[in-house]
């Protein structure tokens, strides 16, 4: 997963760490398990918040934002009609 190389990546760059955020629990069960499996991951944060609510971080900032985001709704509608 992109979260995973990220994540191996922190060790060469000597610092940092990795907030992986999804509102899904269960895409988060399955990236925390990864990340046990694959790799260090004291590197790492699992939030699960709307991405729209998640809180500010004022006195760090963050140096790299890599965002995975879908570039349509189709595949959600494909998966949860409503």
């Amino acid at each position: 997963s992109k979260t995973t190389q990220v994540l191996g990546l922190l060790p060469a760059l000597r610092e940092g760490i990795l907030i992986a955020n999804d509102p899904n629990s269960e895409r988060l069960a399955r990236l925390r398990s990864r990340l046990q499996k694959e790799t260090d991951a004291r590197g790492a944060v699992i939030t699960s918040f709307d991405a729209r609510l998640f809180p500010a971080f004022p006195s760090t900032p963050f140096h790299r934002i890599l965002a995975d985001v879908p570039c349509s709704g189709d595949g959600m509608l494909r998966r949860l009609p409503r």
